[in-house]
């Protein structure tokens, strides 16, 4: 009997977050499977509950209240559903005279008047509405969602487990996690040695089975039409910023920032 061909599977993982930014869909567009670890420990100040906005001149931060305690990002509850819909008027304003605002603006009007209990439902919603919107077809998995378990594992070994979980690494040639962006910085986990075991993070990856590896990321530049014409572009927005200045092209705009254009 012939032998059935096998093929090399790409995994992404990266906590979920609000209106995530144009380097987490880049990354979610060259993987088959993007895996969301809401089972990590939520981090306060970070990128799970707001996200930087910028308009006439100034940046604000838009954050959904949430629960406090130590716990998953899964289990975060959102505290004041009035202020998630208060977000909703804030973007409106900031983008609504954009060139494509009308045309993607019902689908997230509707997510806003929706009253959300979790955190991570809000956080999908907007992520897999964008993820529509840009047409990526990477499979988008919840690590929670997936027999998850607290076993107490060090980062590289939950993302090792969580592949395992998600396929069967037996079933292709090879299995790559993408683990970075190029250049990495300083003092990455990947490079780390977290336990007694003397491995790094990525070691422990690669004993797993997992081919670990790195991609480009350039955040590409576009016109930001809610901006004046002379002021400088502003990164590392929410991805509708894209969405809303550059409608059609946003997914060729996207896949600039491998080509550093």
């Amino acid at each position: 009997m012939p032998e059935v061909s096998k093929r090399t599977l790409t995994f992404g993982h990266h906590a979920p977050g609000y209106h995530r930014y144009c380097g987490y869909f880049y990354k979610m567009s060259l993987c088959d499977v993007f895996i969301s670890q809401d089972t990590v420990q939520y981090a306060k100040l970070e990128w799970q509950n707001r996200q930087r906005f910028y308009h006439a001149g100034r940046e604000t931060w838009l954050t959904v209240p949430v629960n406090k305690g130590i716990e998953p990002i899964m289990l975060k509850r959102v505290m004041n559903p009035r202020t998630v819909k208060a977000h909703w008027r804030y973007i409106r304003e900031t983008y609504g005279k954009t060139p494509f605002f009308k045309d993607y603006s019902e689908p997230l009007a509707e997510i806003y008047s929706r009253q959300w209990i979790h955190l991570n439902d809000l956080c999908d919603a907007l992520t897999l509405y964008a993820k529509s919107v840009l047409n990526i077809d990477a499979r988008y998995l919840r690590d929670s969602e997936n027999s998850w378990i607290d076993r107490g594992l060090k980062k590289g070994e939950l993302i090792a487990d969580s592949i395992h979980r998600a396929i069967s690494v037996a079933d292709y040639n090879e299995v790559v996690y993408l683990a970075y962006a190029r250049p990495m910085r300083e003092g990455y986990y990947i490079d780390q040695v977290l336990d007694g075991s003397g491995l790094t993070e990525g070691e422990k990856i690669v004993q797993a089975g997992i081919t670990v590896s790195s991609y480009d990321f350039r955040h590409p530049v576009y016109r930001q039409h809610q901006l004046e014409q002379d002021e400088p572009f502003v990164p590392n927005l929410g991805i509708f910023d894209l969405i809303f200045n550059c409608g059609d092209a946003s997914r060729e705009v996207l896949d600039s920032a491998g080509r550093g254009d």
